[in-house]
């Protein structure tokens, strides 16, 4: 392809070969210097031919005395007899000489990546840069104004640097060149106020727009050098104290910028107050770079006054007000042959002598119902707190501690106690302690103490009242009651709350705790025990009455509010066969007044007489104090009847049997545990006597259930009888056990 593009160049520009002949033969001679052939004619010179060995080709602006003005017609092209020096190009440097450049001078330089054009340059000719693929930049003025044709042609990488609205950026664009700026159109310096100390120096940066023109050389220049020196980096130089400005010009084009240079003495800075004590302080700063002395000066009476002139970086005050305080300033002076040359003024110190600030931001952080948490802001030079409580009897404040620390807690309250606190801080001066003022006074109280007996006094169908007993000191208290998806908090200043638009026949429960106004805070107390209650509760099912019975069993055997009814009593047969020992079993006789109590009566046949000795059956009700859960498949018939706003609910359960001393094997529901071998201990030392069968039959729980859904009172009665069989010193004996009345063991809650 490029072959033929070439061919196709050769058969366009045949006939010019023929013309660029003629300036060999008309010239008056011809010079060849670096691979540049030149043809001279009188005062001027032309670039005929190159064939050098490449790289960056600067052309000269004179050879023998001749100034080069052109470039000749393809002087830099491989075709027509040229050599193929051309692919070696990388640059090319015109003179300011020239004033145009010919046909093809440099087509297919196909290493070729930039030329700079000089302002001489006015006329380009056709296809000066055709097939120049490489070609990156290309920098020209706007007196070029004669451009030929297809002088870009196939310079896809080519950018014109260019001025805005010459012939060249116009040409370019309308041949889809990309164009780019020649030069800045603006400059500018970030910091237009600047000061050195003398002799300092600092480089300036100077940012141009566009910053990717072509030319972004600066010139830099100061209007006096004598007080600011700058070179051409930016770096200036303070050489004597004044003022001047520094200035900065492109290059090329009319962009420029200046800033302000002051050398002066530099200002002050570092100014504290040190070695405070309760009359005086030292008011010292930082030593100025170059400085003779220093003024410092104080502001009273409304005015600055001259405290002193020194040549040192810090004054002592003496003799000051405890708690006083003052403005001071400072700038820096140096000695020249003409006199002071000063600073400016520091920036301004306020510097107070000791005293210990008055405690602010007093409140309560936190409380129980035996303790409140204070807490305050630090004060300024406070060592320590001394917090003060006030006493209502002697009507003063007392001292209850003293601390380091910025908070403290006060025990040993009673519930909802108020008092009245003040806090002041103190410095240690020597052995002693220097106070400041007392912070302002604050009432706070502790929590309440927890709400006890919450019980439910009325329910309907959406409706339930709850009370509770009043705590001391409480401004109100707050209510929760929940239920199935449910949940409802309220405050209330009385003792009881009514809950309206509940369910109907649903289960509740409901806490309550107590609260004080205090500290600008409501401080709740602790939350009582849950309490459960229903909206006009009605049994509908067995599962639903032995669910009652077992929670209130459950609850009433952890408390231990049960006993055996007084009336009841049973006793213990022996028949005894071939029994010969000198001691032989009589009677047993338990009585279960108190569930725990028997006693044993034996005879002594050979000597007439009786001996007694005590007994326990322990465990006799709950064994080892736990409890079995009642299911409802132990419920053998149910009954309940209305009774006033109650139930009376009767369940009989089914019989079962246990045997040797042990609970029905299922576990499925209450039983009376009677240890006969405990018994038999106490009758011979070697007895053993097992039971066989024990038998619980027609077992029945009876009771009444509130409006509430609880058991109010709770009967359990269990007709038993028992066959233990076993030996007394090695010989058979036989013992019959029968309940003479029905065990009633009466529970009771609330």
């Amino acid at each position: 392809m490029k072959k033929s593009i070439k061919r196709l160049t050769a058969l366009i520009f045949a006939a010019a070969l023929i013309i660029s002949a003629c300036p060999m033969a008309l010239a008056e001679s011809v010079v060849k210097v670096n691979g540049i052939t030149y043809v001279i004619d009188g005062k001027s010179a032309e670039v005929y031919k190159y064939d050098g060995g490449g790289g960056n080709v600067v052309i000269p602006s004179k050879v023998n005395g001749a100034t080069v003005t052109s470039v000749g017609n393809y002087a830099f092209a491989e075709e027509y007899g040229k050599t193929e020096a051309s692919k070696r190009i990388t640059g090319v440097s015109l003179p300011e000489t020239v004033r145009s450049v010919g046909k093809g001078a440099f087509m297919e330089c196909s290493s070729l990546k930039y030329i700079d054009l000089p302002m001489s340059v006015t006329t380009l000719g056709d296809a000066v840069f055709w097939y120049c693929e490489n070609l990156e930049k290309l920098s020209a003025f706007s007196e070029l104004k004669s451009i030929g044709t297809n002088v870009f042609g196939r310079c896809s990488k080519l950018t014109v640097y260019c001025e805005s609205g010459s012939a060249v950026e116009a040409y370019a664009k309308s041949n889809g060149v990309r164009v780019k700026a020649l030069y800045p159109s603006s400059v500018s310096i970030k910091n237009k106020n600047i000061s050195l100390i003398k002799g300092a120096s600092l480089k300036l940066s100077a940012v141009f727009s566009p910053a990717d023109c072509y030319y972004k050389d600066l010139v830099w220049s100061s209007d006096n050098r004598s007080i600011v020196s700058v070179d051409q980096s930016g770096k200036i130089t303070a050489k004597a104290y004044g003022k001047t400005t520094v200035r900065c010009y492109g290059i090329l084009g009319d962009a420029e910028t200046s800033c302000t240079i002051r050398v002066e003495v530099p200002q002050v800075t570092g100014l504290s107050c040190t070695d405070r004590t309760l009359n005086g302080y030292t008011v010292k700063w930082k030593k100025a770079a170059g400085a003779t002395g220093y003024k410092l000066q104080k502001y009273e009476h409304d005015k600055w006054q001259t405290v002193k002139t020194t040549g040192k970086t810090k004054y002592t005050f003496k003799n000051l007000k405890e708690g006083s305080s003052c403005k001071y300033r400072v700038r820096a002076y140096t000695e020249t042959g003409s006199g002071k040359v000063w600073g400016k003024w520091s920036d301004i110190l306020t510097a107070s002598t000791k005293s210990v600030a008055k405690v602010k931001g007093l409140t309560m952080s936190a409380n129980t119902s035996k303790s409140v948490t204070l807490k305050w802001n630090k004060a300024a030079d406070a060592d320590g707190y001394t917090v003060y409580c006030y006493n209502a009897k002697t009507k003063k404040y007392e001292k209850l501690k003293t601390t380091t620390r910025t908070s403290f807690t006060h025990e040993n309250l009673s519930a909802g106690q108020e008092n009245t606190y003040k806090v002041r801080g103190y410095m240690k001066v020597g052995d002693k302690k220097v106070y400041g003022k007392y912070s302002s006074e604050l009432k706070a109280c502790a929590a309440p103490a927890k709400v006890k007996n919450v019980k439910a006094s009325e329910a309907t169908k959406t409706t339930l009242t709850v009370g509770w007993s009043k705590v001391k000191n409480a401004d109100g208290y707050t209510v929760n009651i929940t239920g199935t998806n449910f949940s409802k908090t309220v405050n209330t200043s009385k003792n009881s709350y009514k809950f309206t638009g509940l369910s109907k026949n649903t289960r509740y429960t409901v806490k309550v705790r107590a609260f004080i106004n205090c500290c600008g805070k409501s401080r709740p107390g602790s939350y009582s025990e849950k309490m459960t209650a229903s909206t006009n509760y009605i049994p509908t099912s067995v599962a639903d009455i032995t669910a009652e019975f077992n929670e209130a069993l459950l609850k009433t055997a952890s408390s231990r509010k049960f006993y055996a009814s007084k009336t009841a009593d049973t006793s213990a047969q022996v028949t005894h066969y071939h029994v010969y020992d000198r001691y032989a079993l009589n009677t047993v006789k338990a009585l279960v007044n108190d569930y725990c109590g028997s006693s044993v009566v034996t005879a002594d046949f050979e000597n007439g007489a009786d001996k007694s000795s005590g007994m326990k059956t322990v465990p006799f009700f709950f064994s080892s104090g736990s409890v079995q859960a009642m299911p409802a498949s132990a419920v053998k018939s149910a009954s309940f009847k209305k009774d006033g706003s109650g139930f009376i609910v009767s369940l009989g359960l089914k019989a079962e049997t246990a045997k040797n001393n042990t609970l029905p094997a299922n576990n499925s529901r209450l039983a009376p545990v009677i240890n006969w071998k405990s018994i038999a201990a106490d009758i011979a030392s070697d007895a053993s006597i097992t039971s066989t069968s024990t038998s619980y039959t027609g077992t029945s729980v009876k009771g009444k259930i509130n409006k509430f859904g609880k058991f109010d009172t709770l009967t359990v009665s269990m007709p038993f009888t028992s066959d233990i069989s076993g030996k007394i010193n090695g010989k058979n004996c036989d013992i019959t056990v029968q309940g003479r009345k029905t065990l009633d063991f009466v529970i009771t809650w609330w």
